[in-house]
């Protein structure tokens, strides 16, 4: 049993000194603007509307 725990607490380690290593550290302000073009020509306001409608509450 003490291999098979001193076997799983390298893993432990090795795994978290890989993943603070090799991913840099990100921001999620970095998505501001990404698939912008999507929605471009859309009005939000009919957008909004057609789903109301679509879920039975129409104005």
């Amino acid at each position: 049993m003490g291999q098979r725990l001193r076997l799983l607490e390298i893993t432990v380690r090795d795994l978290a000194a890989a993943s603070q290593s090799s991913l840099p550290k990100r921001s999620l302000l970095e998505l501001e603007g990404l698939g912008a073009e999507i929605w471009q020509g859309v009005d939000a306001q009919e957008y909004v509307d057609k789903l109301r409608c679509e879920w039975g509450q129409c104005n």
